[in-house]
């Protein structure tokens, strides 16, 4: 239970960090945030020298990042696929043992972190595409 409290409030604290910069700005924020998210998939079994865990998990931050990416120029609801998507897969690694590299503590985490985000993410869809549509009007 602490470990999903943690994930949220892990998951206010990037928000309240991401809510300061310019609206134009924050989807390029949440796709990175994503392939971070990824990233670290691809640490833990470096740790542990596992040459097959580190490819599964290379391929896993190839998608990750191809959705970032797609969620920065194409459509911010990639963003959201892209987070409930990283649950699908942190909840894999959590039923998967011979997955042991990653912290018996950390899927549940992430559940709760990658489910805050893709909702606010949800939620602010709306007030990105206005501004887009404002600046773009002053062109």
């Amino acid at each position: 239970m602490i470990e999903l409290v943690l994930g949220i409030l892990a998951a206010v604290i990037t928000i309240g960090f991401i809510r300061r910069k310019a609206v134009q700005s924050e989807r390029g924020s949440y796709a990175t945030v994503l392939i971070v998210m990824a990233i670290v998939y691809v640490a833990f079994p470096l740790w542990t020298r596992d040459l097959e865990w580190v490819l599964i998990e290379t391929a896993g931050l190839a998608g990750f990042i191809v959705i970032a990416v797609l969620g920065r120029k194409v459509s911010p609801w990639f963003l959201v696929v892209g987070m409930f998507a990283h649950v699908i897969w942190d909840m894999a690694h959590h039923a998967n043992v011979s997955a042991a590299f990653v912290p018996q503590w950390y899927p549940t985490a992430c559940f709760g972190y990658d489910l805050l985000v893709a909702g606010y993410i949800a939620w602010r869809i709306k007030d990105w595409n206005a501004a887009l549509a404002s600046e773009a009007s002053f062109k």
